[in-house]
């Protein structure tokens, strides 16, 4: 509010009344695990699930991706998009080089388009996966003779790069008319996402004065779904082998880790954005969560945190034996 030269009050809506205004957005991107390698026929990679996006995009070479219940052939110039909380493995059926990222935007909307993306394999002669993959070589140039010396600028490009990538999947993807069928594993998808979706609403809320359960968030998405609690538990620990409650500590794990990284954000504050009554309650959650308290996480490098326990945290990789499949984590 403004008072002019005659006195009269003038809002702030009134004085932007003419304004063009771009959109407002806060996005936490996370991008790790991301290699090339050259392999030898035969070469495999046990089977895994892990909690964001991965991208594998093979430039020489076949490479076979086996799925629970589904299988399919990479051709060299051609990648894949696999979603979070997919078990996977993979096996060069040729000597092979492929590069692989994995990456997360905490953006409900395009999360569940990607995840809804029909299409396995972007094919080399599609446009959008010739446009695509030259992005990535771009990316793989940035690794000559860096030996892991990357500066700011480096990571800017790479940004760059991805979040182009991000958005030619998108436009790809919004071109095809999906059908949805709301069977068990699409309600599952739809729980996944509203999850997500009311947990990032509750932390950009400007009034954090109550603290929330984890249980008003699961009842709200139950009640917009018309589902009972028992039955969208027993449909989404079907498809993603963990309870609603599990995921959402996960969701709220990730944004813990985000905002820490932000130094703007007082350990108290993010104890208030995620809806618990102290920061003691927090910090105890945090260390199950990661092994350390919020303060330990914060003092570590964060190059330290993206590159290696963010991966170990995202990911679980199960031994090769099919009789049993045992966790193992990254750093085992």
């Amino acid at each position: 509010m403004n008072v002019n030269s005659k006195g009269r009050v003038i809002y702030l809506t009134e004085l932007l009344s003419n304004a063009q205004r771009l959109p407002s957005f806060n996005w936490n991107y996370s991008f790790f695990g991301s290699h090339l390698q050259d392999v030898k026929q035969g070469w495999y990679y046990p089977k895994e699930i892990h909690t964001v996006f991965e991208v594998i995009y093979v430039q020489k070479g076949i490479e076979k991706i086996e799925y629970d219940s589904i299988s399919y052939l990479i051709h060299e110039g051609e990648f894949t998009v696999i979603s979070p909380n997919t078990s996977h493995r993979c096996k060069a059926l040729t000597d092979l080089r492929y590069f692989t990222f994995h990456f997360d935007l905490d953006d409900p909307s395009l999360e569940e388009l990607l995840i809804g993306n029909p299409k396995l394999v972007y094919k080399k002669n599609d446009p959008t996966s010739s446009e695509i993959t030259a992005r990535m070589d771009k990316m793989i140039l940035s690794l000559d003779n860096k030996a892991d010396n990357f500066d700011f600028s480096d990571r800017i490009e790479i940004q760059i790069q991805l979040s182009l990538i991000i958005s030619d999947l998108y436009n790809s993807i919004k071109k095809i008319n999906i059908n949805v069928n709301l069977y068990n594993v699409q309600y599952a998808k739809r729980i996944r996402y509203n999850i997500k979706q009311e947990m990032l609403s509750l932390v950009n809320q400007a009034d954090h004065s109550k603290p929330f359960q984890s249980t008003d968030i699961i009842h709200k998405v139950c009640n917009e779904l018309n589902l009972s609690i028992g039955y969208a538990s027993k449909i989404f620990r079907e498809s993603y082998s963990m309870s609603p409650k599990a995921y959402l500590s996960r969701v709220k794990q990730q944004i813990a880790q985000n905002l820490l990284l932000k130094p703007q954000y007082s350990i108290s504050d993010i104890s208030s954005l995620l809806g618990y009554k102290n920061a003691g309650n927090f910090s105890r959650q945090f260390k199950i969560w990661t092994g350390y308290s919020p303060t330990q996480f914060r003092s570590k490098d964060a190059n330290y945190f993206l590159d290696k326990k963010l991966f170990s945290e995202n990911f679980i990789t199960y031994n090769d034996d099919p009789t049993n499949d045992v966790y193992r984590s990254f750093d085992n």
